[in-house]
Order: structure tokens, then sequence, then C-alpha cells
């Protein structure tokens, strides 16, 4: 039997660690940080007690699952996630896990560059709302593809 010995001292639950690790899927920073610990303690702790390395989607698989993976109009391969009311938003929105989970895919619309330029040339310069712009993305691409 191996006898582990640490130049600090571990005091973590097992069940809390694997409740933030597993169910919450906390980063490795997010646990140390809820826990009062350092992220070396708390990998370590992980490791010393062998909790199976967690298996989660990655932010393209959350994104593909949540807004599909092609461009509502066109059906060219999706490029960005646009808010359909226009309101502005930061990148990491679409970009981090936790705030794609918070998402309501009915308020975003899956867009190639093309049709987002296009989307966003209607909102400003012609005032037009979600479902006018849908209706002309969809009619420039049917008869593009025609």
């Amino acid at each position: 039997m191996e006898i582990r010995t640490y130049p600090f001292k571990i005091d973590l639950d097992l069940d809390e660690v694997s409740e933030l690790y597993y169910d919450e899927e906390l980063t490795m920073r997010e646990i140390a940080k809820r826990l009062g610990a350092s992220q070396q303690v708390v990998r370590k702790f992980i490791e010393d007690h062998d909790l199976e390395k967690r298996t989660t989607q990655s932010v393209k698989e959350i994104q593909d699952e949540l807004f599909g993976e092609y461009c509502i109009s066109c059906r060219k391969p999706r490029e960005v996630i646009h808010r359909k009311d226009g309101v502005p938003h930061k990148r990491s929105v679409t970009w981090s896990k936790t705030s794609l989970r918070t998402l309501n895919p009915d308020e975003w619309a899956s867009l190639c560059k093309p049709c987002h330029r296009l989307t966003h040339s209607l909102m400003k310069s012609f005032g037009c709302e979600w479902d006018d712009i849908e209706k002309i993305l969809k009619k420039l691409a049917d008869d593009w593809l025609s």
C-alpha cells in the first residue's frame, strides 16, 4: 500500500469535491475558489482519490446541439450565432459553456458570415425586425440555390 505524504494539509470532502466536479462541472479553479483551496491542492486531491476524468461536451458540441451546424437560410456551415433582437452582447456569451447553457435558442439564429453581415445591414440601415430578415434571407437563399 502506498502512503502519500503532502507538504500541505488536504482537508476536503470527497463527496463535495465529486459533486462540484461531476454534477456542477466546475473547473479546477472554480472548485478551488469555492472550497478555499488552491488549484494544485484540488488537482492532487482528485488524482489521489482516483476520480475518473469527466467527459464534457466541447463548446462547439453545445453550440451545434442548441443552434444547429448550418446557417438557417442558405445551409452553409454556421459561423456565427446571432441574437435575433440585435441587442449587442459579449462574444464570450456564445463561447462559454456556462453562458451557452443559459441561452434560449429561440432568441438566437445560426448564420454564415455573409448572412450575418446582411442581417446587420438590414437591421441598421432599414430598421428590419427579425421576422422580416428571416424571410428576406430565406428568399435570397432560395433564389440563389435555384
